[in-house]
């Protein structure tokens, strides 16, 4: 129990340094992201799947508030996809074919990286050279559990940033909580 209770507290401390670090760049994604949807674009999440296709349930279903469904694709999501642009292009251009293919000017693309990504990286700096606003967030170093737990937090921060700035920008979106 000494080990669980100290693997836990590296958790919470490995987070808290993030996020004190890049509170101000999660809030300003969130605001961006916003701005994003409002247009009509849709956010584009690279990188570590599990993360990536959580933010992009929280974005397409909810977070916290109700309010319509907004677009969103993690690149990881479809695997017969994954596998045949692999097998045609090799493991290096796998999301940025499907980048080519999803991409439209305006939309945000966020990538989650911890490590060497190195798919997930031509990805973000092809985006970049298409002009499409990007936020990385990379966590280097850190064991994989702890990496995904910080993701999983800086996520959700993102969404609740994005959320408010959406109920202030379009109040008649969101209902009233029912019971």
């Amino acid at each position: 129990m000494a080990e669980l209770s100290e693997r836990i507290k590296l958790s919470i401390g490995a987070q808290e340094q993030y996020l004190n670090l890049h509170a101000g760049v999660l809030a300003r994604a969130g605001l961006s992201l916003a701005a994003a949807l409002l247009r009509g674009n849709k956010l584009i999440a690279i990188g570590c799947p599990v993360v990536a296709e959580h933010m992009v349930a929280e974005v397409v279903g909810k977070y916290v508030a109700d309010r319509p469904g907004l677009p969103a694709i993690a690149l990881s999501e479809n695997a017969a996809s994954l596998t045949a642009i692999t097998n045609d292009y090799g493991r290096d251009r796998v999301y940025l074919r499907l980048l080519d293919a999803l991409a439209q000017p305006g939309d945000f693309v966020l990538g989650f990286m911890a490590g060497v990504d190195h798919p997930a990286q031509t990805a973000i700096d092809h985006a970049q050279k298409l002009g499409l606003e990007t936020l990385v967030l990379e966590i280097p170093g850190a064991e994989e559990w702890v990496a995904t737990e910080i993701f999983l937090t800086a996520a959700h921060l993102l969404c609740e940033e994005m959320e408010l700035e959406l109920q202030r920008m379009k109040p008649e979106w969101f209902q009233p909580a029912i019971d």
